[in-house]
């Protein structure tokens, strides 16, 4: 098979629903000890296909968009086949390569094909030596008066200067504010945070500004769950904005096992909008078209309640805190960074197969989340003086300057003690991630 070309086009096999349903819990891997593994990718095609992400220097995803009307889903072999690139970089160099084989003499006998215009775009970079890189994004000036707050750019710079005293070169970290933290902005940056990682890497991404919660529907349009949102600057309550967990696992499942990732979200997913003379609450509340949505009348009773949907995953696990962890305390939540969407098999027989197999690299990623708060709860904005910060993201940071070495586990109560015991709020940190890095010390801190 070392000669062999291995080409997928229009193909499903990346796509969050083939994934859970088909190979649940598994990442993908380009196929036995093939020369090449080539994905024609469009993203026009709207056959349940997707980006296939695979950190191997044999596979190459070709971008072959086209936008023909040879079917109402650009589904078709003739856009991919015909596409430019394509013929540049597959149909070309194997015509060449057919072509030589003709003309040699039978005393040579058969010989493999050899892409030289593909190898090239296979080969593996030179590759720098492991890196310390950031991404951070704080939103004060909401556009909507009432939601604006007032420590969330305070914490960028506060955090950005942490990570800088624990090694992190300043050119290494990127920042974006207020107007300019859009979706599409967050987005490109979160991939250029996770572009090329490597064992090694130690990457951060952190967001400090309100965050939301919302219906999410399945193809009858009834509720199965709610998902977090981190609220962007053009956040409107659509499907297109707002930074979900959906929109990044994509991105991060895929990453090679050795890569710390870390997410810090400091806002809260409960709702709730601070009065005059209280803290600010890094929350909003749905309006009520969205609220509308989550509920339903009850012709007997004459009220509206909420509309019940199941717990995402029943038999998910028989530990109740991990249960809510990962699915929030409704066990119906679809939490960032979590990708429960990904984890279709309870976790005794993802367990089972996780010790049944020879390496990690048959499992998905999943990175170091920290959270401001329980999901249930509120995270507040703290006043310092004359300054406005995140009641967590300050204690944390002090924690962190204080304590030196410290792992995960012991930074999360530290900053939980002082928050309640020093600072009267009631808001409980958590974080979920691999136990063997959680209870190890913090990599970042040198």
């Amino acid at each position: 098979m070392a000669s062999m070309i291995y080409l997928v086009f229009g193909s499903q096999i990346g796509n969050p629903f083939v994934k859970k349903n088909l190979v649940p819990g598994r990442r993908l891997h380009v196929p036995g000890s093939i020369r090449h593994f080539i994905h024609l990718f469009n993203d026009h095609d709207k056959v349940l296909t997707n980006r296939i992400r695979i950190r191997d220097p044999r596979f190459i995803e070709l971008n072959t968009y086209f936008d023909h009307r040879c079917h109402n889903l650009h589904h078709c072999p003739e856009g991919y086949f015909e596409h430019p690139a394509t013929i540049q970089h597959l149909w070309e160099p194997v015509a060449r390569q057919l072509a030589a084989r003709r003309r040699s003499t039978s005393t040579t006998g058969p010989r493999p094909l050899k892409l030289s215009s593909l190898s090239k775009l296979t080969q593996p970079r030179k590759r720098p030596p492991a890196r310390k890189r950031a991404f951070l994004v704080g939103i004060n000036d909401y556009p909507n008066p009432a939601d604006r707050l007032e420590g969330c750019v305070n914490d960028v710079f506060l955090v950005s200067s942490v990570l800088q005293e624990c090694g992190f070169p300043a050119n290494h970290i990127r920042v974006l504010l207020d107007e300019r933290a859009t979706t599409p902005n967050i987005l490109t940056r979160i991939e250029w945070l996770l572009e090329d990682a490597r064992p090694g890497d130690q990457l951060v991404f952190y967001f400090s500004g309100h965050g939301a919660r919302s219906p999410k529907y399945n193809a009858d349009m009834a509720i199965e769950g709610y998902e977090e949102r981190l609220v962007t600057h053009d956040f409107d309550w659509s499907d297109e904005t707002g930074i979900t967990d959906q929109m990044i696992n994509g991105l991060y499942s895929q990453l090679p096992y050795g890569v710390h990732l870390t997410f810090i979200f400091d806002c809260c997913h409960s709702g709730g909008m601070h009065r005059n003379g209280t803290s600010r609450i890094r929350g909003l509340n749905p309006p009520d078209d969205i609220r509308h949505r989550a509920m339903q009348w009850d012709t007997q009773k004459k009220i509206w309640v909420p509309r019940a949907p199941q717990a995402i995953m029943q038999d998910f696990s028989k530990n109740d805190q991990l249960n809510r962890q990962f699915m929030g305390q409704d066990l119906c939540t679809f939490r960032l960074g979590c990708d429960i969407e990904q984890r279709a098999i309870p976790q005794k027989d993802y367990t089972r197969l996780k010790k049944a197999s020879p390496s990690d690299d048959d499992f998905p990623f999943l990175p170091v989340i920290i959270y401001a708060c329980k999901d249930s709860e509120y995270a507040y904005e703290y006043r310092h003086g004359v300054e406005s910060f995140g009641a967590f993201s300050y204690v944390m940071a002090a924690t962190l300057r204080k304590q030196g070495a410290i792992s995960y586990n012991e930074l999360v109560a530290e900053t939980r003690r002082i928050l309640e015991k020093e600072l009267g709020l009631t808001q409980t940190p958590d974080c979920l991630g691999p136990s063997q890095i959680l209870s190890s010390n913090i990599p970042h801190i040198d």
